[in-house]
């Protein structure tokens, strides 16, 4: 890649092949790898000459890159956002940071900042993906999935509740369902409860897949499954799902008395 980048001629070689990097100005700031797929971090600027160079610019370093035995994908990110992204970034002058592709289409159609907060972080190759932290998750692009399953939202719910020891906690143990209240739902898969405004909540968001309202569905791939009770933290009523944290705060007029744990900056702190 060095060697790539520090060509200068726009026709390489005897086979006078285009070069479109030959006035580039990229600076290498990480390599990593993660199950055959490699993570190019550059910064810079890339000098594109058009609509066509882009996927050239692209391509080369990928194909550069997937040369390497044992590399099987690339995810390029430059700059903190997709390479080659013509739309650009939402910037948030309140966390310095912006949303692009392939996120931003994302963010915007399933609730934007009430949902997922501002972005607290430029794009990162985490776990063999391109993610990017928003105050309440973490984004991931699965290239491999079929929209709309190639954007999936991290199981922070679960990562949270891990890292503070609360899984081992009695809201956490697996419940027997409760018949008598009718207020309350009952999800076999995790053994737990859902009841009162958190089940209203639950059921009146999710994620766009078309579907008419807000199916089970598109709820429960922006929540994930209850994997606790309801209890009190810190004097607050809380309680835990795979992807979110719901929160009670009484002293606010619905619908702002419940509201969403800040779980991507517990995980990825900022500032």
């Amino acid at each position: 890649l060095q060697h790539l980048l520090a060509l200068r001629d726009p026709f390489y070689g005897q086979s006078g092949l285009y070069n479109s990097l030959y006035e580039n100005m990229l600076t290498i700031d990480s390599i990593s790898l993660h199950n055959g797929t490699a993570g190019i971090i550059l910064s810079g600027s890339a000098f594109s000459r058009g609509t066509c160079d882009d996927p050239r610019i692209e391509g080369q370093i990928a194909q550069t890159v997937l040369a390497v035995p044992g590399v099987s994908n690339v995810v390029i990110i430059l700059n903190g956002m997709q390479i080659g992204d013509q739309r650009g970034p939402n910037f948030f002058p309140e966390t310095g940071f912006g949303i692009s592709l392939p996120f931003v289409l994302f963010w915007e159609r399933n609730g934007g900042i009430p949902v997922f907060g501002y972005p607290i972080s430029q794009q990162l190759f985490e776990g063999g993906y391109r993610v990017q932290y928003v105050e309440r998750q973490r984004f991931e692009h699965h290239p491999t999935n079929s929209a709309p399953y190639d954007v999936l939202l991290g199981l922070l719910g679960t990562q949270v509740a891990q890292s503070q020891g609360l899984l081992s906690a009695p809201a956490f143990a697996y419940q027997q369902p409760n018949n008598n209240n009718a207020n309350c739902e009952y999800f076999e898969a995790t053994g737990h409860h859902l009841c009162y405004g958190f089940q209203s909540y639950w059921h009146n968001h999710g994620l766009d897949f078309g579907d008419p309202g807000y199916s089970y569905r598109e709820s429960l791939h922006l929540f994930g499954y209850p994997i606790s009770e309801e209890f009190v933290m810190n004097g607050r009523t809380v309680q835990y799902f795979e992807r979110a944290r719901f929160e009670w705060h009484p002293q606010n007029s619905p619908p702002w008395d419940i509201l969403l744990g800040r779980l991507g900056v517990e995980v990825h702190p900022w500032p």
